[in-house]
């Protein structure tokens, strides 16, 4: 939480969710003594970590249970894509820990709606995976994650109606309460020191760095390419646009007629899964 790299050193208590991370990389450092072995194991944590979070969620599924082949497929597409490119090329820790956290609590949502889970182990485990998976203790970045929670409470709510209707408000509630208590609890390590930097110190920094409008600035760049199509071809990417990627990336997937088309295969590949998914009797 203190950074001593620049003066006499700094606070650094709005990113203290990213201690247990240095801690882990001090830890492998320490069992190697040495720096460059420690980074070493460090990245092989997360390589292979990603992959298997996805492998093991798409096991949990019924209808791929009995085909480890499609895990296999789903596990290296989820670890290696267009959006993680830049992820792996800076080892960009905060995000994939709130991406291995996305299939994990997805899968724990399921179980609960089908009844699978108890609603204590289940909030708990959301608990423990958003401790440990916290995107290096930024709110901001969970933002897909709340998303990907009232996608699934919306799916269930629709599928219940009318007559399950109240029971999966209930139940959604219900993990809501607990899975918020549990946090706080969990994550008061960062948490408050998150929201004192906010409430004394962040208008300070806004000011310091050109004030609100010049703040703002960074959304017409991180904006750049996004739109919802580019986003379901994987080519919502911002940084394509830009500098000596602009020449390379940009190029090849908005202006090469082939893979520009090709491209479109994606959302059709996996919105077709609907509609050829065999019912059962």
């Amino acid at each position: 939480a203190w950074n001593s790299g620049w003066n006499f050193g700094f606070s650094q208590k709005d990113i203290s969710g990213a201690i247990p991370y240095y801690s882990i990389q001090v830890f492998f450092t320490w069992l190697t003594q040495s720096v460059f072995s420690g980074q070493n194991m460090w990245v092989f944590v997360w390589f292979f970590g990603l992959l298997a979070v996805m492998y093991f969620c798409i096991r949990k599924i019924p209808a791929f249970r009995d085909k480890p082949y499609m895990a296999l497929i789903a596990a290296i597409l989820f670890g290696f894509n267009h959006f993680q490119l830049h992820g792996w090329r800076v080892l960009w820790v905060a995000r994939f820990s709130t991406y291995a956290a996305l299939p994990l609590i997805f899968v724990l949502l399921v179980n609960y709606y089908e009844n699978k889970i108890s609603l204590f182990k289940s909030s708990l485990l959301v608990a423990l995976i958003i401790f440990v998976l916290n995107g290096g203790g930024s709110p901001p970045v969970f933002g897909v994650t709340i998303l990907m929670v009232i996608v699934v409470f919306c799916f269930y709510l629709a599928k219940n109606i009318p007559l399950g209707t109240f029971n999966i408000v209930k139940k959604s509630a219900g993990l809501t309460l607990v899975v918020i208590f549990l946090s706080l609890f969990f994550l008061s390590f960062w948490l408050l020191p998150y929201l004192y930097y906010t409430f004394n110190s962040y208008s300070t920094i806004i000011e310091s760095g050109g004030g609100i409008t010049q703040m703002l600035g960074w959304t017409d760049v991180v904006s750049l390419n996004t739109s919802i199509l580019n986003l379901f071809r994987i080519n919502g990417i911002s940084f394509w646009g830009t500098g000596s990627l602009a020449s390379g990336y940009e190029y090849l997937f908005y202006k090469n007629p082939l893979l520009n088309a090709l491209s479109f295969l994606w959302p059709l590949l996996a919105f077709s899964a609907v509609l050829l998914a065999k019912k059962s009797q």
